[in-house]
């Protein structure tokens, strides 16, 4: 049985013997932390918040991952407005922001938004209606286990809004594949050179197989295809993995890609594939300064320094065409978007590979 929250501060400003704020905890997990904190202001002295915030954690991480803020402007009980921060990677950033309310107070959304922030820059890349989001997305799991409704509250408002030509979201946004669960996917690579491990290990993620990367960096090893002082070798990691698959009973198949269009790449993550692709990682990296790395590269015919990432997702939007990586070189390489024409510069000078891993069973 869940033990009940229990109150940590509480304050009676006008002395009529109902707490008017209330700090109150959750019960502690098996780490001994509680995991949610509810700060609750009740103005009206009707036992009834008016305005909460309720911070939660996750097991295992001490920076909230989700903060909702509820407030109830006509006492009734119900929220009229609603904010909830939802920060997927556990990187202390908000990654998905949504925005509700309820303008007649009867408990059901008249008009709901939700932003997605997928290069962690604090910025909303996307934004459209909740309950289109989640219906993308497949609605996006809380640490508190709630979700959002996911019927289409926005409807009725957007028949309201249409003699004020509100957008045509089907129009501006076109999402193949789920960036915001994807970053759950991401793995930073264990040592300078084993970026292609790691991708093959979020690849093993994306169908809810947890292998491990050191355990990989070993088998690739043993069959002489990765070496820690240069690399992988990317065109045999479909052999590798079909051969331990064979012997192990992994229920995996590997496919070698070559010469990927983009609308390979839309069918791959629209059937569920999150390929690692081989990239110069020049292309991708060096535009900051004008391009002046690779220009100089090339100009001295230095060889292209390959590096492996995971595609999650494709996006066209009234602002482009853009792919969504994760990317294990470092920190913050969760669900980072790119330019698609870009990406496929970068990934020109590997004659467009990626490794599809799929399940057999």
């Amino acid at each position: 049985m869940t033990e009940p929250e229990h109150d940590l501060f509480k304050l009676d400003f006008d002395g009529d013997g109902v707490d008017d704020f209330v700090i109150s905890a959750g019960a502690p997990d098996a780490d001994g932390i509680p995991h949610s904190l509810d700060f609750k202001l009740d103005w009206d002295g009707d036992h009834r918040a008016d305005a909460h915030l309720n911070l939660a954690s996750s097991a295992g991480h001490i920076l909230p991952d989700s903060a909702d803020f509820r407030l109830d402007l006509t006492h009734d009980g119900h929220a009229e407005a609603e904010l909830r921060l939802s920060d997927v990677d556990h990187d202390g950033i908000a990654d998905r922001t949504d925005f509700r309310l309820d303008l007649d107070s009867d408990g059901k959304s008249d008009f709901a938004m939700a932003g997605v922030d997928l290069d962690n820059n604090m910025t909303p890349d996307l934004l459209m209606p909740e309950s289109w989001a989640d219906a993308i997305w497949g609605g996006v799991e809380f640490p508190d286990g709630g979700t959002f409704a996911t019927e289409d509250p926005f409807m009725p408002m957007m028949e309201t809004c249409r003699d004020f030509s509100f957008p045509n979201f089907d129009e501006l946004w076109e999402i193949h594949g789920t960036p915001v669960e994807d970053m759950l996917l991401w793995d930073e690579q264990d040592d300078p050179n084993s970026c292609a491990v790691a991708t093959t290990n979020m690849m093993f993620h994306s169908l809810g197989i947890d292998v491990g990367e050191s355990e990989l960096a070993h088998a690739f090893e043993a069959y002489g295809i990765y070496d820690p002082a240069i690399g992988t070798d990317p065109t045999l990691i479909d052999d590798v993995i079909n051969d331990i698959a064979a012997h192990t009973g992994l229920p995996v198949h590997a496919t070698e890609i070559k010469g990927f269009t983009e609308g390979d790449l839309i069918k791959m993550v629209d059937n569920g594939v999150r390929p690692l692709v081989s990239i110069d990682p020049t292309d991708l990296y060096a535009e900051h300064d004008g391009g002046a790395v690779k220009m100089t590269k090339e100009f001295f015919g230095i060889p292209d320094a390959g590096h492996a990432v995971q595609v999650t997702a494709i996006i066209n939007s009234a602002e482009g065409k853009f792919v969504v990586l994760n990317d294990p070189g470092g920190p913050g390489g969760a669900g980072i978007k790119w330019p698609m024409s870009r990406f496929m510069d970068a990934a020109a000078d590997f004659g467009f590979e990626a490794i599809a891993l799929t399940r057999t069973t």
